[in-house]
């Protein structure tokens, strides 16, 4: 497999991971099954710019653009401590996944 489509799958996973932490953060079980299948990609994915990095940029990605909401006001993530949790989680994943890259 290419490196590309190493990227592009890492990146496709990143978002699906994202998306569902963002439709289930609200209710009792989500934060913790969104951690474990974070964590469980981010074991599993190669270290660096072709595994790691790409998911949290997934990850990121889809979390930001349901923080911004819609024009009607609207926001998929909410102000309470589940959806803070959730942000402060994502960007626990994107500094974990870029320093990968590094190190």
């Amino acid at each position: 497999m290419t490196r590309a489509a190493r990227m592009l799958g890492a990146l496709l996973a990143g978002a699906v991971t994202g998306l569902a932490g963002v439709v289930v953060h609200e209710t009792s079980w989500g934060l913790p099954l969104l951690a474990a299948a974070t964590v469980s990609a981010l074991m599993v994915l190669p270290r660096g710019r072709a595994g790691q990095t790409p998911f949290g940029l997934g990850f990121v990605l889809v979390v930001l653009l349901a923080v911004v909401g819609r024009p009607e006001g609207d926001n998929a993530i909410s102000a309470s401590l589940h959806g803070y949790l959730l942000m402060t989680g994502g960007l626990m994943v994107l500094g974990l996944a870029v320093t990968s890259a590094v190190f």
